[in-house]
């Protein structure tokens, strides 16, 4: 699955995501509902899972995640894995969070949050980062901005011998990374899982 799992409440969508891609370009794959979940199965199990195999939780702490119901049933579900968590202050002080959500206080203990309010986004990804290399939770994919880093390539198509042959070709080229997928369904979770640059 991911590194990290991203607690939110969908109002907060839009910037959840500009988090995700910026923490992705940090090198950490990061699960988030909206992108990552799949259609069928259920959203509880589907959290519940990507919350078991995450390394770590940043939680978005926002006047709309505060009230919401999903925020902390995940908050409790990432406390009883015994996840470490690092809190995101969307449009909360941490003495307002506080007032509101006292039983997500005790849940985070002594864990340093950051403001988005006053810091430009990659800059907070760019701590967020940094701290999660202080707790010993290392990037799974160099930095996308890394020189050295090999482009990822998703090849799709169900003809065979189409797909062995790009990649045959494009293997010969070091600056690729690639990896095949034979159908729509497991691109799907090659790209949740892989994290390409084209597709």
């Amino acid at each position: 699955m991911a590194d990290l799992f991203i607690s939110y409440s969908e109002k907060n969508g839009d910037t959840t995501e500009k988090l995700a891609t910026g923490l992705e370009k940090h090198g950490y794959s990061t699960w988030c509902y909206k992108r990552d979940s799949l259609p069928g199965p259920s959203y509880l199990i589907q959290t519940a899972e990507a919350i078991r195999q995450a390394r770590a939780v940043i939680l978005i702490i926002s006047t709309a995640s505060v009230e919401s119901v999903q925020v902390t049933r995940e908050v409790i579900r990432a406390h009883e894995e015994k996840k470490p968590f690092i809190p995101v202050l969307l449009d909360l002080t941490h003495q307002q969070f506080a007032a509101k959500q006292p039983e997500w206080v005790e849940v985070l203990g002594s864990a340093t949050s950051i403001g988005l309010a006053k810091t430009p986004l990659f800059g907070v990804c760019s701590q967020i980062a940094a701290g999660l290399k202080a707790m010993g939770i290392q990037p799974s994919f160099p930095q996308v901005n890394d020189p050295g880093r090999k482009k990822r390539l998703l090849i799709v198509d169900d003809d065979q011998e189409i797909v062995e042959l790009m990649v045959d070709v494009l293997k010969r080229e070091e600056r690729y990374e690639v990896r095949a997928v034979y159908c729509g369904y497991d691109a799907g979770a090659a790209i949740t899982e892989f994290r390409p640059d084209i597709v």
